[in-house]
């Protein structure tokens, strides 16, 4: 029993570490656009992502946004960029009804997430997600 454990984690990590690498080079390679500030990846980008996603800010505007026919496009799709420093935003991407990818913004602000009640639509020049 043992050594199944072993090989099932052994062969967990090996995944992981294929796999992780790749995402990280994926997400610089989409930050090729002039925006300001600094892209968050990797498990920085994580960890902040994962504090977006279990405030209730975030819930309470996904509901409404859900309720005006707009589609969460998951968390692989925010993108956490440093505007300044201490200045973090977030764009979640929602798909509107008629098929169109639009940007939800949230900020950190003195470690509180606030919701910054901006939809605005994500142009093909601006990011791929």
């Amino acid at each position: 029993m043992k050594r199944f454990i072993s090989l099932v984690c052994g062969s967990l990590v090996l995944i992981l570490l294929f796999l992780s690498p790749g995402n990280a080079v994926q997400a610089e390679e989409q930050d090729e656009c002039d925006c300001p500030g600094t892209v968050f990846t990797g498990s920085e980008r994580n960890k902040l992502v994962a504090n977006l996603l279990k405030s209730n800010v975030f819930k309470e505007e996904r509901l409404e946004l859900k309720k005006d026919g707009y589609v969460w496009q998951g968390a692989g799709a925010i993108e956490v960029r440093e505007l300044a420093p201490g200045m973090i935003v977030y764009q979640v991407v929602f798909l509107s009804e008629n098929g169109e990818e639009v940007g939800a913004a949230f900020g950190l602000i003195s470690g509180s997430i606030q919701n910054l009640d901006y939809l605005a639509p994500i142009h093909d020049h601006d990011h791929n997600h």
